[in-house]
C-alpha cells in the first residue's frame, strides 16, 4: 500500500485485515438526536481523560459530546451551563485547587438530581463505597477498568434499541 499525505481523510498505512477499512479516519459530523448523550469526565489527569475518552466512544454508546473538566469549579460549571446526562468523576483531585470527587458529586446531586455520577478511583473500601452512596453517586468504577466493564456501567443507560451485541 502506498503511504500518502496528501488525503488525509483516507486510509493511511497498513491494515492487520485483508482490506482496509471502509470508514474514513476522521468521524463524520452526526446530527444531534434525542438518543445522544453527553457527559463530563472529571479527573485531573488529561492523559486519563483523553484514554476515557476513546473508550466511551469504542462503546458504541451514543455520545454526542464529551466535556472535560480538571477541578471541581469546572465541572460545576459546566453542569450550570451545559447539557450533561452522565458524570465519570475522579475521587483524588489537586485539594490546592479544587474539592475531591464526593463534595462534587454531592453539589452535583443537589444542582442536578436526575443526572447519574459515577464515582471513579482505585480506592474500593467498604468506608469508601458508604461515602459514595451517602453522596448520592449512582455508582462506582475502579481503576483501572476496560471496555467491558465500562459497557456493563452504561448498559442500564442505554437506550433498549441502541444495547450492544452481548459479548
Amino acid at each position: 500500500m502506498e503511504f500518502s499525505l496528501l488525503a488525509p481523510r483516507r486510509y493511511i498505512g497498513r491494515y492487520p485485515g485483508t482490506l482496509p477499512p471502509k470508514y474514513p479516519l476522521l468521524p463524520e459530523k452526526r446530527p444531534e438526536s434525542s438518543d445522544s448523550r453527553h457527559v463530563l469526565i472529571v479527573d485531573d489527569d488529561p492523559f486519563f481523560r483523553s484514554l476515557f475518552k476513546v473508550m466511551l466512544r469504542q462503546t458504541g454508546w451514543p455520545v454526542e459530546r464529551i466535556w472535560e473538566a480538571d477541578d471541581s469549579a469546572t465541572a460545576l460549571g459546566i453542569c450550570r451551563t451545559q447539557r450533561v446526562d452522565m458524570v465519570f468523576c475522579d475521587l483524588n483531585l489537586p485539594s490546592a485547587r479544587s474539592r475531591d470527587g464526593l463534595e462534587i458529586i454531592r453539589d452535583l446531586h443537589r444542582m442536578r438530581p436526575d443526572v447519574p455520577a459515577i464515582m471513579v478511583t482505585a480506592d474500593n473500601t467498604e468506608d469508601l463505597i458508604r461515602r459514595v452512596c451517602a453522596v448520592g453517586a449512582a455508582g462506582h468504577l475502579l481503576k483501572p477498568f476496560n471496555l467491558r466493564t465500562l459497557k456493563r456501567i452504561l448498559m442500564p443507560y442505554w437506550a433498549s434499541s441502541n444495547q450492544p451485541d452481548s459479548e
